[in-house]
């Protein structure tokens, strides 16, 4: 039971983390005025989805979230405890996975570097924390029907990662 809950956490890690790599991917493209086309995001999309799912399995970055949004009055389990963890959560995703896809694209010791993994953040962030409130449902269903298993409610927001 544990090891199917494990595998479905991982799959809507790694379904999240395909969304997330996307999207903004996608906006980090639009914002540093780089033609969006399959060369420009099929890398970062490949490098995003590996380093989210690798993050979130490794760091407990849904449980942070969920002791932030309780410490903030949220209820476990309501709509705005689901706010505040999407917030919590994306504010370690995003930086890390622009930090790790920005590396890899431009390499790490360039001049560039700083500006091209920073300041995007600011556009990038608002546009992943809609698709994480988004793309939650859909990746805990598809997971559900993927390893036919389907948590409780507490399985469900102790597992997802982003």
């Amino acid at each position: 039971m544990k090891a199917r809950a494990f595998v479905w956490g991982v799959i809507v890690n790694l379904m999240l983390s395909f969304f997330l790599s996307l999207i903004v991917g996608i906006a980090t493209n639009i914002y540093n005025e780089m033609p969006v086309n399959l060369d420009t995001v099929a890398m970062p999309l490949l490098y995003g989805t590996i380093i989210g799912t690798l993050t979130t399995t490794i760091i407990p970055v849904n449980r942070i979230g969920i002791r932030f949004a309780t410490w903030q009055g949220a209820p476990q389990g309501s709509a705005l405890c689901g706010i505040y963890k999407n917030f919590v959560i994306l504010a370690f995703m995003v930086p890390i996975m622009n930090f790790f896809v920005t590396g890899l694209m431009i390499g790490f010791g360039t001049q560039e570097f700083v500006n091209a993994w920073l300041y995007p953040i600011i556009f990038v962030y608002p546009v992943g924390y809609i698709v994480s409130l988004l793309g939650e449902p859909i990746a805990m269903a598809v997971a559900s029907f993927v390893t036919r298993f389907d948590p409780t409610k507490a399985q469900r927001e102790e597992s997802v990662g982003v």
